[in-house]
């Protein structure tokens, strides 16, 4: 793993810092992905340098509330693939569906042509073979439908407590292996989703939209048991979550990353400047290649990209007051031309 690689690095660089007077408090590893961060955190509590990372966002990732999220998008709105998918295969609803049973709806929903999953698990009911899978969506339909009428009438920390209760779910969450503190999380994400709705907007639908928010962000307001900011630990933090805080001694790391480009390559762009840009397809010759204005909106999105990336530089690197430094990794080939960095 070439983060974990230059981690090692930073770790030898921390030891240096540290030796010099800089308490581990004093020294902060910033980052774009808590992906990053992750790697780091394990190569440093290896060593034995203390570590503090952003709880809430971890907490945020656990199982138990990623599956709480898909329900409460469900909720929300039905015709979404990935939430579908996880509410249907985990247990947090009436029934629960097996991998091989999701995979008999798919089959059926691709030999009908359907490419969306929620389409194709609607088709299963009327053109299903499976008597026992058809009345198992008809349940998991019936409990969703449900919900939808009481998100109407109920706020979204008593829809919350509905999804605990109604289905026993919580009682087999606590149940399950590391139940207590899955549990606990639970209760804590219904006690802040009752606090949000008291401050901003209400519904559930501004409710999910604020967590996709957070999410892309990679910021967290969710209030769990942290450690005290003051404790004397190295901190890791991603870029967003590091604005406005100092710190004597920063670390940017991954900067040997490219930009993502994965939007660009898109078969259609959008662009509030310049419309709708998409490929051009040649049937007879059986060849796609992007029209002109496509290549216009790559090239404004590539501009913006690098115009983003460019921001979140110029603010981890102004975290730093003393010292900074800016790690990264490349892959060499002495044989395509990097000898020179070789040595």
């Amino acid at each position: 793993n070439p983060h974990e690689k230059e981690a090692l690095l930073v770790r030898r660089q921390l030891f240096k810092m540290h030796g010099k007077g800089y308490r581990w408090r004093d020294m902060v590893i910033l980052a774009r992905t808590r992906g990053i961060l992750s790697a780091y955190r394990e190569q440093l509590e290896a060593a034995g340098i203390p570590t503090y990372a952003d709880k809430a966002a971890e907490i945020m990732d656990s199982p138990v509330l990623r599956l709480l999220e898909a329900a409460l998008q469900l909720v929300d709105n039905r015709r979404q693939d990935i939430p579908l998918a996880a509410v249907m295969h985990g247990d947090i609803g009436p029934v629960s569906f097996s991998l091989d049973e999701m995979a008999r709806i798919k089959l059926l929903g691709r030999h009908k042509q359907l490419h969306d999953y929620h389409e194709a698990v609607l088709a299963y009911v009327a053109y299903g073979t499976d008597h026992a899978i058809k009345e198992k969506i008809s349940k998991f339909f019936s409990w969703l439908d449900h919900l939808r009428q009481e998100e109407q009438v109920l706020r979204v920390g008593e829809l919350i407590g509905l999804l605990y209760s109604e289905t026993g779910w919580l009682d087999r969450v606590i149940a399950a292996p590391n139940g207590n503190l899955h549990g606990r999380l639970l209760k804590q994400f219904q006690t802040w989703a009752e606090g949000y709705e008291a401050k901003r907007g209400k519904g559930l639908f501004h409710f999910v939209r604020y967590l996709e928010n957070m999410r892309d962000q990679e910021r967290m307001d969710l209030q769990t048991e942290m450690p005290e900011l003051e404790a004397d630990k190295v901190r890791l933090l991603t870029i967003h979550g590091s604005k406005g805080l100092e710190f004597p001694v920063v670390f940017l790391v991954g900067c040997g990353g490219r930009i993502n480009e994965r939007e660009q390559q898109e078969h259609i762009l959008f662009s509030e400047n310049l419309g709708i840009g998409f490929d051009y397809a040649d049937p007879d010759r059986q060849i796609r290649y992007p029209t002109h204005l496509k290549l216009a909106m790559q090239e404004e999105i590539r501009a913006a990209g690098q115009a983003e990336e460019l921001r979140l530089l110029y603010v981890a690197m102004t975290r730093a007051m003393n010292r900074l430094f800016l790690t990264g990794t490349l892959a060499l080939d002495p044989e395509k031309g990097a000898a020179r960095l070789w040595q």
